[in-house]
């Protein structure tokens, strides 16, 4: 028999998905990206959430992708300097 290996689609991963106006107004100097799709740092918010270190000393921007992800998200009041922005205020849902 014959076992012949399929190829892995590359996915196509748009750079500009992940740039913010928030990085310079805020001085941002961490980006983690979150999505679905095979582009992103982290598949889910709370990931980002738990790795960024109690009392931050950088200003983090998690950046989530358009689409609704399904959990619980719990941010707790020492992580300190951590934005959460969604692609777009109508197509980003955290439910």
């Amino acid at each position: 028999q014959s076992h012949r290996r399929m190829k892995k689609s590359k996915k196509y991963c748009d750079e500009s998905t992940w740039k913010s106006k928030l990085i310079t107004s805020y001085g941002v100097s961490l980006v983690l990206t979150v999505n679905l799709k095979g582009c992103e740092n982290f598949n889910s918010v709370q990931k980002v959430v738990d790795v960024v270190p109690d009392l931050n000393l950088i200003r983090t921007l998690s950046i989530v992708d358009s689409g609704t992800s399904k959990e619980k998200v719990t941010v707790s009041a020492n992580k300190t300097k951590l934005i959460i922005q969604g692609q777009s205020y109508l197509n980003t849902t955290i439910a």
